[in-house]
């Protein structure tokens, strides 16, 4: 998915500790153990690495708490176990990726040891179904309330920072500053709190004026992204590639049936660089709203002046072409209310 950035991986961390020794016990239900594989974790160190059958121990040494994410023999890891050096154990089972079910990862499904990695997964469970179809408001109150109590039961632990970082697409600007005033200004700048800050940053275009840009539809005609004859355009950008934005075209076949048209234009803005696809994707979703494209992708100047970098991606704007919601979700809580 293009540059959708599964930020439990962790890849950018500032170091700010010595190293801490940290210990996982773990056992794999689905087979023999070939090879550990430790994902996308640059800044650690692996001093052992036991295996007996379906059970291993790693051992080795962090800079700094964070996921640690395993796969075994060919398969890759999905969604990592906190750590912050204290002994976990951990089962992990085969299962199917949440975006492309045709896609087998190895997840851990139990956690135990550490009270920390314990509430962790617990939440980052609820978290990765925002993939499914069937993820709701009422999924999403649940998440924010738990990272809530979770920030406000360990407050110290940089965990908090990648749960709010993971929660940056579902929530609202008010919501992440309501969070992130919950982490001492000490470890704010830490981990992942100064992407968290920018990315913050990015979203302060509401009340702002958007140029009416102009792109071709799946017959090549150029059509203006806001439809200035209705009082609102809500704005779906989104490519073919991208998992989540293909499970809310399919969500907004029902969706529309609720929004009233003569109030609201609903355009979808496709990334998608090859029209094939494009057009694939638009009849496999049975999509019946204006499809507009723009095959500059990320590098054309309407994502630059919105100065966003992942996807999926909504926009409200009114018919004076001024900006009322941004980001993924926010934007339809708001279009939801406007009937």
């Amino acid at each position: 998915m293009k540059k959708l950035f599964y930020l439990f991986l962790l890849l950018s961390h500032t170091i700010f500790s010595q190293q801490i020794p940290f210990k996982i016990t773990g056992t794999y239900e689905d087979g023999l153990i070939k090879k550990v594989n430790v994902h996308r974790n640059p800044t650690f160190t692996i001093d052992t690495i036991i295996i007996s059958k379906n059970k291993f121990v790693l051992t080795g040494k962090l800079d700094y708490p964070m996921h640690i994410e395993i796969g075994f023999n060919d398969f890759q890891g999905a969604r990592g176990v906190y750590t912050d050096g204290k002994t976990i154990n951990v089962i992990y089972k085969n299962k199917p990726n949440l975006i492309d079910s045709k896609v087998i990862q190895v997840s851990p499904v139990s956690v135990s040891g550490n009270p920390i990695t314990i509430d962790d997964h617990k939440i980052w469970g609820l978290i990765s179904q925002k993939f499914k179809d069937s993820f709701s408001f009422e999924d999403k109150a649940k998440i924010m309330n738990l990272i809530e109590k979770h920030t406000e039961k360990y407050p110290n632990s940089l965990s908090n920072l990648s749960l709010i970082a993971n929660i940056m697409d579902i929530a609202s600007t008010d919501e992440i500053n309501a969070l992130m005033e919950k982490i001492p200004i000490e470890n704010q700048d830490k981990d992942l709190g100064p992407w968290i800050k920018q990315s913050l940053i990015k979203r302060s275009l509401i009340g702002k004026v958007i140029k009416n840009y102009s792109f071709p539809d799946t017959n090549g005609i150029e059509k203006p992204i806001i439809d200035t004859t209705k009082q609102y355009t809500f704005i779906m950008f989104w490519d073919a590639a991208c998992g989540p934005c293909r499970i809310f075209n399919r969500k907004m076949n029902d969706i529309i049936k609720t929004i009233d048209l003569d109030k609201v234009a609903i355009i979808g803005v496709s990334l998608d660089s090859n029209k094939l696809t494009w057009e694939k994707a638009i009849k496999e979703d049975k999509v019946t709203w204006t499809q507009l494209n723009i095959k500059e992708g990320f590098d054309s100047e309407i994502i630059k002046t919105l100065n966003f970098n992942a996807l999926p991606y909504d926009l409200l704007v009114d018919k004076n072409l001024v900006i009322r919601a941004n980001g993924y979700t926010k934007s339809f809580e708001i279009l939801s209310k406007i009937n």
